[in-house]
């Protein structure tokens, strides 16, 4: 699949990213031994463009290819890597500093997404995922002293409406991101809260922890610009840890089920064994009755084209979600409250300087936009099937 890169074709296919980020763990090292270095060059900047260098580089190094990949974007991937891993590590010290705290105050918590996977050591990397901010889950009567503990940790809160998540909570560099129910979309039923998310010791429930990151993979995937690359990296890891764990493997299946996103699970296990395995496309065999599927496995075809990942997508995403939700990502994005644009640009509380900010990110939006409906509208090159 990755002989695509050798035509003159500027972006490589969704597919052939997906099984260089993962080939310390398939075949595709042995595919990036047979690219030309232009071929390589164009997929390393594929996979920075979607914020996976840090990944890329902990793949090339664990299967000890860093060397096909030129020297320049070689520093770069690594720069990404060591930027990662220290934020990273910064972030596991402040959940446990806040999960304290929190302990203290005697609010029950659990962490979700990257912090849940790291706490229950499922990454093996700590440098490869790039997490951006702590995602805890707590109950909705524990709202207000919640709030009061990240206050007296010297967190502020944002302002506007958020679909998933109360607005977040900005201290420095980081964030928190406090969720009073797993699922906010579910086939099944009712939003899943904390009780059925954690375990006897109060950590999170590393079955759960899988079907709220398939989930969020699905949910997001079809109403942002790209593919959602690291939560496929951490279902990659759970498969990898499973292995190793076959008994809990039941019990991802049956939490799975139990949330109505079996087939989804099918799908994301189909992917995954296509990007590491050396199975065709043709050979895959899923349910694909969930318009979310077929979503993620047009997205991921071999001929899908990278940069085109991002208008027909999100205007398709904006159609399937409810209205709600869409009004409120639409005015988070095009009228954002004061304080979060000052997050934003890093000004400080009550600058006048964030006025200006508001004409320059509308100008950016649209800029983005524009270019985004140039690349779907732009014919393409044929591409040569192998």
């Amino acid at each position: 699949m990755f002989q695509d890169l050798v035509q003159s074709r500027p972006d490589p296919a969704p597919l052939d990213i997906l099984r260089a980020l993962f080939c310390a763990d398939g075949p595709g090292g042995e595919e990036l031994r047979r690219l030309g270095p232009s071929a390589v060059r164009d997929l390393c900047e594929a996979c920075e463009v979607l914020d996976a260098g840090s990944m890329l580089y902990s793949s090339l190094r664990r299967a000890g290819l860093l060397e096909l990949v030129p020297a320049d974007v070689r520093r770069r991937l690594q720069l990404a890597h060591a930027t990662t891993t220290a934020h990273n590590l910064e972030l596991l010290h402040e959940w446990h500093r806040l999960a304290r705290a929190f302990e203290e105050a005697h609010i029950d918590r659990v962490p979700l997404k990257g912090v849940a996977l790291f706490v229950a050591e499922v990454l093996r990397d700590p440098g490869a995922r790039p997490t951006s901010d702590i995602d805890v889950l707590t109950r909705g009567r524990d709202r207000a002293a919640v709030t009061s503990v990240l206050v007296g940790q010297r967190y502020r809160q944002l302002a506007g409406a958020v679909a998933k998540h109360l607005p977040g909570f900005v201290r420095g560099n980081m964030l928190v991101e406090v969720h009073e129910h797993a699922f906010w979309t579910l086939p099944a039923g009712a939003p899943v809260e904390i009780d059925a998310m954690r375990d006897t010791s109060a950590g999170a429930r590393l079955e759960q922890t899988v079907a709220h990151l398939l989930h969020h993979l699905f949910e997001s995937s079809v109403t942002t610009p790209a593919l959602i690359v690291k939560t496929l990296w951490d279902l990659n890891e759970v498969r990898v840890h499973v292995r190793a764990r076959p008994e809990i493997a039941r019990d991802v299946l049956d939490a799975a089920r139990g949330a109505g996103l079996e087939h989804r699970l099918a799908a994301v296990a189909g992917l995954l064994t296509l990007a590491t395995d050396a199975a065709e496309l043709s050979t895959w065999t899923v349910a694909r009755a969930d318009p979310d599927v077929a979503l993620l496995l047009e997205a991921c075809s071999p001929s899908a084209d990278a940069r085109a990942l991002r208008l027909r997508h999100r205007l398709r995403g904006f159609l399937r979600q409810p209205l709600w939700v869409t009004a409120s990502f639409l005015r988070s994005r095009l009228l954002p409250g004061r304080r979060a644009v000052e997050a934003e640009y890093a000004l400080p509380p009550g600058s006048m300087r964030v006025w200006p900010r508001y004409v320059g990110r509308t100008l950016r939006l649209a800029y983005m936009a524009a270019g985004d409906a140039l690349h779907v509208l732009r014919p393409a090159p044929a591409r040569r099937r192998p």
